[in-house]
Formats: structure tokens, C-alpha cells, sequence
């Protein structure tokens, strides 16, 4: 009888030669050297705010390489790409201040073929919120899944490793403050010896990194995904929220030249996200035209309250002097004097000189062009205002514009659309 034996978990082969003489039989154990050992492929990382970059050796005999994650030295790691054929890979579902543990695998015909050295690396600064999704298999395969602070994970793969090293309780106490039906809180236990592997996902962030494009009738907006999002909600001009289910929403606008504003939040089955930054967008059409912009956006949890308003143009090839006569509410608006900004042709010489009204709330703006303004095509901004909203809305309106070129001709212009300004809500 011949018995060759492999040690799987070490994986070489041992060799014995092992011969015993029985009455009736022989057994002969033979070694086998290993002819192969697993290749080392050299693996190094990069880290922004927001994604950590693996960067592999190519190994030409691999069909492909799993990617595999942990957020414990040399613990549970989890197949984070179960085949992928270059080598390098962005990961962008991560959590700050937690350190990542990376492995690369390379695969042939089924079988690993070589293998990295643990790595290990974390976000370089804040991007995400200050809490997490630990998610926690179970043995039986049941998952359990806690939306906790990144504090209370360390606490828990600290607790995890202690009791690995046999030190500590073994098991761990989770609060509960939502999923939970009638009661007020709920308390769980986890024990260590029902674990199989856990992970930490990315708490539900704001979408960000925004795109726009329009039509005459149309403003498309779209978004980068958010991690475990299942759909989103969308601000429009501090209005209506829309719920879509994709990174995108059309905008059906009747109005052109004129600025919309909106703001995207996450949704999941268990939270919603905060509020994005506020994007806005001016629809311009190919014809001269005029638009307000609010470059500062106030909301109901903040005492500055300050607003920046500027008047912008767009397709106007040839503007020596316009002048402007803008009407709001004193009572909504606070603009005092010398707050009207020059923004007219800042790289060449202008001139600027304003009036302002309070108690009628009238501003008249004349700037003017000190050369020539022809050829500069595209958009440009002429003055901005600074003011202070008093209440939730007020608005900013043109009653009169005067366009001359450089020619001493006038040009058929409207006025611009009225800026209605809002006070957004933080929470809701």
C-alpha cells in the first residue's frame, strides 16, 4: 500500500519513506517534494480623502486575481472582487479612521498561483460621516448589521482581537436606537464563538460630484452613486423633493436664463443622509441674455445669513456701459452701502457707480467698459451685491436694463428673470 500525504494548510508536501514489515503485509509512505511554491506579488498602496489605490505586479501565468479586505491584521479577510484581470483597483467603499488589510491572489485553472503580503492603509482625511455599518455574519449565515459610531467599532475590534488573544468577555453588547418596533431601545449580544466574519460598510453619505446639462425645455442632473443608497431624493429650488431611484433626474423648466438650485440626499432601508451641497445651474440659450445668480446659500440653522448676489450676462460680444435698475423688499433685504462689487472686465479698466435706495428698495448699477469689450464671447458677470436675508424669502427683481456697445448702438435685451431667494431647511 502506497499513502502520500499533503499538508493542505501549509502547503507543501512532506516526504517519508516509512517501510513496516507485518506478517501479512507492507506499508510503504513516500514524500513528495514540492516542485512549485506560491509566487509574491508586490503590492503597494495610495491614499486620498476619499479612496484607497492598489497597485499590483503582473503575474503572466494568472488567469485572473481576487481582491480580498480585512479590517483585522491577518483576520477574516472578504473577497471584496472575485475576479478581475488588471492589476491595480480604486476602493471607494470605505469608512474614515478605520485601517484596511489588503490581499491579492492570483488564480490559474482554478488555483491560486501566488499570493501578497498583507498591506495595510486608511483615508488620509474626513470625507465620510463619523459613523459606519458594522456587519456581522453569523455562523448559521444569519447577518446582523449595526449603524454605530467609528468609535464603537474600534471597540469592537479591539474587543474581537482581545478575545481572539483569550483576554476579556466573550461576548459583545450592542444598543440599539432604531428598527425597533415598539421599545424605546434594544439591547443585543454577540457572542464570539457564533461569528463567522464581519465588515465595515460606508455610513450612508451625501451623493456628490454633479453634472449638469440643458435644453430649451430641460436641466439634466446627475450624480456619482452612494454606496448602499437605494434611491434619492432631490430639492428642486428649495421646493418640491422628488424621489428617483437611479443617479439622475431631468428638470422640465419652461423658463430660460434663469438659476435653479438643488440639493440630492441618499435613501436606504434604515436612513436617509444629510443633504449634498447646493448645486445650482443658469439654462442659458444662445441669445444675449441676462441672469441673477445667489452664490451663498443661507439655511434656518445658521445665524450668517449673508447673501451674495451677482448679475451675470451671457452671449454679449460687444458691452461698453449698461445700466441696471434692481427693486427688492427693505423689509426682507438688508443691503447698506458699499455692497455693490465691480466685476465688469476685472482685467482690463472699468468703471462702476451705484445708488442705493433703501427706503424704496431701488439700486441703480451703471458700469462701464474703458476699452473695447468686443470678441469676448460666453458668460460675465457685470457687479455683485452683498445683503442679508431678514426673513425665510425675499426676492430681487429688474426693472430696467440699457445695454450700449462699443459702437454707441443699443441692444434689445429683457430684463433679468426675478431671483426669488430662499432660507433652506437643514433637516427635513
Amino acid at each position: 500500500m502506497i499513502v502520500i500525504i499533503k499538508n493542505l494548510r501549509l502547503s507543501f508536501k512532506i516526504c517519508l519513506l516509512i517501510t513496516l514489515f507485518f506478517s501479512f503485509y507492507s506499508i510503504r509512505v513516500y514524500a513528495l517534494e514540492e516542485t512549485t511554491d506560491l509566487i509574491s506579488i508586490n503590492l503597494t498602496v495610495e491614499t486620498d480623502e476619499s479612496q484607497i489605490y492598489l497597485n499590483w505586479d503582473t503575474v503572466e501565468e494568472a488567469d485572473y486575481y481576487i481582491i480580498k479586505r480585512s479590517v483585522i491584521s491577518e483576520g477574516s479577510f472578504i473577497n471584496i472582487v472575485e475576479s478581475i484581470k488588471h492589476n491595480s483597483y480604486t476602493d471607494s467603499s470605505l469608512v474614515d479612521s478605520i485601517v484596511y488589510y489588503y490581499e491579492i491572489v492570483a488564480i490559474k485553472e482554478g488555483n491560486e498561483i501566488a499570493s501578497s503580503t498583507e498591506i495595510s492603509a486608511s483615508l488620509e482625511g474626513t470625507y465620510n460621516n463619523n459613523r459606519a455599518f458594522l456587519v456581522i455574519t453569523m455562523i448559521d449565515g444569519r447577518k446582523k448589521e449595526y449603524d454605530v459610531s467609528i468609535g464603537e467599532i474600534k471597540d469592537f475590534i479591539r474587543w474581537y482581537n482581545d478575545i481572539y488573544s483569550g483576554i476579556g468577555p466573550t461576548n459583545y453588547t450592542f444598543s440599539k436606537s432604531y428598527n425597533l418596533g415598539p421599545y424605546t431601545n434594544k439591547v443585543e449580544n454577540i457572542y464570539y464563538g457564533d461569528i463567522l466574519l464581519f465588515e465595515v460598510k460606508e455610513y450612508l453619505g451625501p451623493p456628490k460630484r454633479f453634472r449638469f446639462s440643458s435644453s430649451d425645455t430641460s436641466i439634466d442632473i446627475s450624480w456619482d452613486e452612494v454606496p448602499h443608497a437605494t434611491s434619492y431624493e432631490i430639492e428642486i429650488d428649495g421646493g418640491d423633493i422628488i424621489e428617483v431611484e437611479n443617479e439622475n433626474y431631468v428638470h422640465e423648466v419652461l423658463t430660460l436664463n434663469n438659476q435653479h438650485y438643488y440639493r440630492v440626499r441618499a435613501i436606504n432601508e434604515i436612513m436617509i443622509s444629510e443633504w449634498s451641497e447646493v448645486k445650482s445651474y443658469i439654462n442659458w440659450n444662445n441669445e444675449p441674455a441676462l441672469a441673477f445668480s445667489n452664490e451663498n446659500w443661507v439655511f434656518d440653522t445658521t445665524q450668517d445669513r449673508e447673501l451674495n448676489i451677482i448679475l451675470k450676462g451671457n452671449a454679449l460680444q460687444d458691452i461698453y456701459t449698461a445700466q441696471f435698475e434692481l427693486n427688492y423688499d427693505p423689509k426682507l433685504i438688508k443691503i447698506d452701502d458699499n455692497t455693490v462689487k465691480n466685476l465688469f472686465n476685472l482685467e482690463e479698466l472699468s468703471y462702476l457707480s451705484y445708488e442705493i435706495n433703501e427706503g424704496s428698495g431701488k439700486i441703480k448699477v451703471l458700469v462701464s467698459n474703458l476699452g473695447n469689450q468686443v470678441g469676448k464671447d460666453g458668460e460675465i458677470n457685470y457687479f455683485q451685491i452683498d445683503g442679508t436675508l431678514l426673513l425665510n424669502q425675499a426676492a430681487l427683481s429688474m426693472s430696467e436694463v440699457i445695454l450700449v456697445t462699443s459702437q454707441g448702438e443699443f441692444i434689445e435685451i429683457e430684463p433679468a428673470q426675478p431671483l426669488i431667494i430662499k432660507e433652506l431647511i437643514r433637516e427635513r
